[in-house]
């Protein structure tokens, strides 16, 4: 199955619609154990790490991500920061009350719900794919080209956390870029021209979808924890 999953972009999503099943891992079971083992090297890697390093790529992130969202700072989460605190507390401000927050704790947290998250992106996505092809192909189709699509990705980016090199991860992203489209134009037997422009499109609105199901996971983590 990683065999075909690697080096066939599209080939097992095709394989199990023709019926060709017994000879490859499910294409949920594929899912879930790469990305229980990616999420473990992520996991393993920021365990070595300072946790404070991934607390501030957080606040950033909540500030951009007001932004994609229209939110004004005042409108949303007011991250302060005290210069003098002598614990790792964070200060927010949540409707108006202060909360102070332990970085460990929410750091922990958020990354914790990421992988539950990405069971809300997954159909999120196949309904995009569907608007995006119009046919007859049915919505458990795409949801399960997706699932071999992010299973791909999950090994990219295991790999990635293993040669943390800038070269490294600019080249595994030009691979999933043409895996992509290789994959959309063999499973949905279109033209190349309309299987990238199609491509572009997805790859401009998945971003976003992700962007607020992550803002609405740091809500639900902070909403959790005070």
């Amino acid at each position: 199955t990683l065999k075909y999953l690697l080096t066939k972009p599209g080939f097992l999503t095709r394989e199990y619609f023709k019926g060709r099943r017994e000879s490859y891992i499910s294409p949920l079971r594929l899912y879930l154990i790469i990305s229980m083992v990616f999420f473990l090297t992520y996991t393993l890697q920021n365990f070595f790490t300072d946790i404070k390093s991934g607390v501030a790529l957080i606040e950033q992130g909540i500030e951009s991500d007001a932004e994609i969202l229209g939110f004004e700072q005042e409108d949303s989460l007011l991250v302060t920061k005290d210069e003098n605190k002598e614990n790792d507390n964070t200060k927010f401000q949540v409707m108006g009350k202060d909360v102070e927050i332990d970085e460990q704790e929410l750091f922990a947290a958020f990354i914790s719900n990421v992988p539950k998250l990405m069971f809300f992106v997954l159909p999120l996505a196949g309904l995009l794919l569907k608007l995006l092809y119009r046919s007859k192909i049915l919505y458990f189709e795409h949801i399960v080209f997706l699932l071999h699509i992010h299973s791909f990705y999950f090994m990219t980016q295991i790999v990635s956390r293993i040669l943390p090199f800038d070269v490294v991860k600019g080249l595994l992203l030009l691979i999933t870029l043409v895996y992509l489209f290789k994959a959309m134009k063999l499973f949905y037997r279109q033209s190349g021209g309309k299987t990238f422009l199609k491509m572009v499109l997805f790859l401009q609105v998945y971003p976003v979808l992700l962007a607020i199901l992550l803002f609405g996971n740091l809500f639900v983590t902070i909403f959790s924890i005070i």
